[in-house]
């Protein structure tokens, strides 16, 4: 046996550690990509885009925090900042949020061409095979 049972455990844990983070971050990263990216020119009404409409608002509203929900709409989020948020060690209340009016008609409604299915339920259904690397 190399090492004391405290080392191998502290091992362990770092391995549990590492896998839930990356699965965590490959669920939010799949989550933040498959969101819809609105294209006027696409939709069956094309002529009801808002002035000024600038595709992209849901995607860039998904936000990773800690302890509790984002509150509120900041269309500044990348991928990268979700996964930078992620916590390195597992045990954390970990949440990813998008509070933008209309993410229930994009997820449950076949709203978008895009992602007929949803964005988050897709991905969630995905999860644990990510996390016992059978995915």
């Amino acid at each position: 046996m190399t090492g004391s049972m405290s080392q191998i455990v502290a091992r362990a844990n770092g391995h549990v550690d590492d896998r839930i983070r990356a699965a965590t971050s490959e669920v939010f990263s799949n989550i933040f990509f498959m969101c819809p990216v609105g294209e006027p020119s696409q939709w069956k009404n094309p002529a009801s885009a808002p002035e000024g409409y600038v595709g992209g608002n849901a995607r860039g509203n998904w936000h990773c925090t800690i302890g509790s929900p984002f509150i509120g709409e900041d269309r500044t989020s990348t991928v990268e900042k979700i996964q930078s948020t992620i916590p390195r060690r597992a045990g954390s209340v970990v949440y990813l949020t998008n509070n933008v009016p209309y993410i229930g008609k994009l997820e449950y409604d076949a709203h978008s061409r895009q992602a007929p299915n949803g964005m988050v339920r897709v991905s969630v259904a995905l999860f644990e095979g990510v996390l016992n690397g059978t995915s």
